[in-house]
């Protein structure tokens, strides 16, 4: 009977908690000036222009303001910025953004023979996302641009 109880109050914190969430979500949305559009925020997630914690939190405060979700990038073959990729995903979920993690190679360019080794990477960088509880996980951003052209490795099998 005691384990009963636990687990009904455990799911009725659950979905109190979740009814929050989303009113502040519905109340930004219903309250946005234009919830149709989204933003980039590349260069600051790629790392191109470093960002301490605080200059991120404006960044969003004033993005969700304007817009309700954001698109953030990470390039897998540069795993020491997965961490910042990660806290403005996380702060960006936390301000009610719909996020959208986006992993995009510019750095690399894809042959038959490191293609495991970026698929690798890939999953381990969704595990990352899926646990910050990102809206959408895009792979093959621009892929046909950085591939070798070898057969049965180019564009059009890609």
């Amino acid at each position: 009977m005691k384990r009963l109880i636990l687990i009904f109050t455990l799911i009725l914190v659950f979905i109190l908690s979740s009814n929050v969430v989303l009113s502040k979500v519905e109340n930004r949305i219903s309250n946005s000036t234009n919830i149709s559009t989204g933003i980039n925020y590349y260069h600051e997630s790629m790392g191109y222009i470093p960002q301490n914690v605080e200059k991120i939190d404006r960044d969003l405060d004033y993005i969700q303001e304007k817009f309700s979700s954001i698109k953030i990038y990470h390039n897998p073959y540069k795993p020491q910025d997965i961490q910042h990729t990660a806290l403005i995903a996380n702060i960006a979920r936390n301000q009610g953004l719909y996020v959208i993690w986006n992993e995009n190679n510019d750095t690399q360019q894809f042959t038959e023979s490191n293609w495991q080794d970026y698929v690798n990477k890939v999953k381990e960088d969704c595990k990352i996302a899926n646990k910050l509880n990102v809206n959408e996980f895009l792979v093959g951003n621009e892929i046909s641009i950085h591939n070798d052209g070898s057969i049965g490795f180019n564009d059009t099998n890609l």
